[in-house]
């Protein structure tokens, strides 16, 4: 994949995909981060870049949500380059989108529940567990 300069890019995303401009920002800025990673001037989206990619996105810290983020915009510009005839469909690959690791909710027990109902102060918390319970 080419494109140093992603201004067709952006008109793109702002008048055939109707994004907002700080959609359209999102977008750039994702690409300019992966851009950076390879160090080049020109984008580069091959299968082994791409997983070093991810993996090292990962190791920074970056939460899943992100990195997902980054992943559609990564996969919104590669279809972009193949509608636009830049790229050779023979030499694409897809780009998947990571698994969302889900938070196990931390939830009260029922002793926890009786004592937070009985408890002298009505807090937030309090009358959302009454409100729960009473439906």
């Amino acid at each position: 994949m080419l494109v140093v300069d992603f201004n067709l890019f952006k008109l793109y995303l702002l008048a055939e995909r109707g994004l907002s401009k700080l959609s359209v920002e999102a977008y750039i800025s994702d690409l300019s981060l992966y851009k950076k990673y390879i160090n080049k001037d020109r984008v580069d989206l091959t299968y082994e870049k791409f997983s070093l990619f991810l993996r090292r996105l990962k190791e920074e810290g970056y939460a899943s949500s992100s990195i997902n983020r980054i992943v559609v915009s990564l996969r919104v510009y590669q279809k972009y380059l193949l509608s636009q005839g830049l790229v050779d469909k023979k030499a694409n690959f897809i780009i998947e989108t990571p698994k969302y690791t889900q938070k196990v909710p931390e939830v009260l027990s029922e002793s926890e529940v009786i004592q937070l109902i009985e408890g002298d102060e009505y807090t937030f918390e309090q009358i959302m567990v009454e409100v729960i319970y009473a439906c």
